[in-house]
């Protein structure tokens, strides 16, 4: 997420797994200060070229990476008219094994 605005016009699609795109969020959540040198993707979201298509996945059950904080995210980038789409996986919680199967199909169903 931090890339797409560091670097606009970069990349055309992007598929973020698992993120907590607003770090002090995050950190709140999980009540701990560590990750103090990351920059967060919330942070930079006015610079994303608003002609990329974002695709967000989350496991519904994540909490690690809370379902909320993408669904804060999605809200930000479409209110900058940024593109974004959110798959919340059913069943799922933050283990990229219950993952994978969306983010392979989602791949592949936006690289045609």
């Amino acid at each position: 997420g931090t890339i797409l605005g560091r670097y606009p016009g970069l990349i055309d699609k992007a598929v973020l797994v698992s993120s907590p795109y607003n770090l002090s969020k995050w950190k709140a959540q999980l009540g701990h200060n560590e990750w103090t040198a990351s920059e967060s993707p919330h942070s930079v979201v006015s610079r994303i070229d608003p002609e990329t298509k974002i695709y967000l996945i989350v496991g519904k059950y994540d909490e690690n990476t809370a379902p909320n904080l993408s669904r804060e995210y999605v809200r930000v980038l479409r209110s900058r008219g940024i593109s974004a789409d959110l798959i919340e996986v059913p069943g799922a919680g933050h283990n990229f094994r219950e993952l994978q199967y969306i983010v392979l199909e989602t791949i592949w169903r936006i690289s045609k």
